[in-house]
């Protein structure tokens, strides 16, 4: 989504900004000029401090590697401040359209389905929803710290480390499939920026042939149902040899999440 691209890229600039601003104050203020000429068919660089002459490729090669460094991080500096602004602008304009329909009078909404909503409204509207829980029964309870009960310490896993992240997710929420049969993934979490919806399926006991075949399947179905794998559908792994870490989790979340 438009939204996320932009936050991540702000970021990035951010990020760019801290690091060669401070960089630039520790240099001199020397600007280095660059000419080039051909002779006999060689091409050669004359490098050139003004007010100080010129300098030596081999006795200079480190003054003239730190002033080209200082060009080129002016100009990026420069343009990332530029491009910061603009991107702070778009933030704001897009927000426009979710916050109408907030700010309209409570008669008026009666009268209207909003075309878009502020994400905080559809994430306290996910939170809040009520669904009946799944009817199979919960053979190895694991608690999480939401105070959820859990079937397996991976789902527990999962659980504890989206919910100390912040990120909103609900428990076995009933999903329809393209064909129409309703199932219950392991988690479906909405980004808290975006308010995109994505499927979470941990896939434990993969080193059972019978397991391996559902498991594909499954992956199938959600993929004909627009839920597709790497883009809004995680699917997790582990076995016998092979287990779950908060490592792994904490890197999924930063790569969809943050």
């Amino acid at each position: 989504m438009l939204k996320i691209e932009l936050l991540k890229r702000k970021k990035q600039l951010e990020e760019y900004i801290s690091r060669i601003e401070p960089w630039l104050k520790k240099k001199p203020d020397k600007t280095l000029s660059v000419t080039k000429r051909t002779v006999n068919g060689k091409t050669y660089y004359r490098y050139l401090i003004f007010g100080e002459g010129e300098l030596s490729i081999k006795e200079d090669y480190e003054q003239i590697k730190m002033l080209t460094k200082k060009h080129y991080y002016s100009k990026v500096l420069e343009a990332a401040k530029d491009e910061l602004s603009t991107i702070n602008l778009l933030l704001k304009k897009i927000e426009v359209i979710p916050n109408t329909y907030v700010s309209m009078h409570e008669g008026r909404k009666l009268m209207v389905k909003p075309l878009e909503e502020p994400v905080k409204v559809l994430v306290r509207r996910f939170l809040q929803e009520k669904y009946p829980p799944s009817e199979y029964e919960i053979k190895y309870p694991n608690d999480t710290l939401k105070g959820e009960v859990v079937r397996s310490w991976p789902e527990a896993l999962i659980a504890n480390v989206l919910f100390e992240n912040e990120i909103p997710y609900r428990y076995e929420r009933p999903f329809t499939l393209y064909n129409g049969h309703t199932v219950r993934p392991d988690f479906t979490v909405m980004h808290p920026l975006s308010g995109e919806l994505f499927i979470w399926e941990h896939l434990g006991l993969t080193e059972k042939e019978s397991y391996k075949t559902i498991a594909i399947k499954k992956i199938k179905d959600y993929a004909l149902s627009n839920m597709l794998l790497g883009k809004n559908l995680i699917v997790t792994f582990d076995n016998d040899e092979y287990k779950l870490t908060r490592k792994e989790l904490q890197q999924i979340i930063e790569v969809f999440f943050k």
